[in-house]
């Protein structure tokens, strides 16, 4: 009968964020700021293969904080929660019978560990700033945002215990609506830069390893 293995990993990475919806422009110091800024993310993910096919699941849940200086000073921040189901499709050995990762004691290990990932998944974050001058002027949550994502990486065998994974994945966020800016009240000042309203779309660019545990 068919038997599924099962390996555990662990994932750092930093990630960089662009939106061309997502920008701040202060008129008065002429100055643009790009949002949510720049940040690390760790992850624990479960290793699922099933035989005769070079087709890995590694459903994954992970946690990142990003950040970015405003135009007075003011710190944005964002809390990210994740879950993705990355994908690896091992394009040059996809029929191989690979005992991985015991292919690290072999010579062709780029043919056997290189990957494709296909990372579909959501995403839920919070952001909150607060200026130095005017104090916290935004705060709130994105509700479940979808995602999708593609990258490359290699498995480097270390023993038959443990498997290295350098990995870069680029990862498309839906549309959702950002932190909203709240409107003057009592004698709370606002800032001269207005955060941008209504939905915003984002993309991530991930830089990372993952370090992978065979039992």
């Amino acid at each position: 009968a068919p038997t599924v293995q099962a390996q555990f990993g662990l994932r750092a990475s930093y990630q960089l964020h662009q939106s061309n919806d997502w920008q701040i422009l202060n008129p008065i110091m002429n100055q643009t700021t790009e949002l949510p800024g720049a940040g690390y993310a760790v992850g624990i993910d479960y290793w699922l293969r099933l035989p005769n096919m070079r087709i890995e699941f590694l459903p994954t849940l992970s946690y990142a904080r990003s950040s970015a200086t405003l135009p007075d000073n003011a710190t944005f921040d964002g809390q990210w929660f994740q879950f993705a189901l990355n994908t690896h499709v091992y394009l040059f050995d996809l029929l191989g019978d690979c005992d991985c990762p015991t292919f690290s004691k072999q010579s062709d290990f780029l043919q056997k560990g290189f990957f494709v990932n296909l990372s579909p998944g959501v995403s839920y974050a919070t952001f909150d700033s607060e200026s130095p001058q005017i104090g916290a002027f935004a705060q709130n949550d994105t509700g479940l945002i979808p995602t999708i994502g593609a990258g490359l990486g290699v498995d480097i065998g270390v023993s038959d215990l443990v498997t290295i994974s350098p990995f870069a994945t680029a990862r498309y966020f839906f549309p959702f609506t950002g932190p909203q800016q709240p409107g003057a009240s009592g004698d709370i000042d606002q800032p001269d830069y207005q955060l941008p309203a209504g939905e915003v779309d984002l993309w991530q660019i991930q830089a990372g390893l993952r370090l992978g545990f065979r039992f």
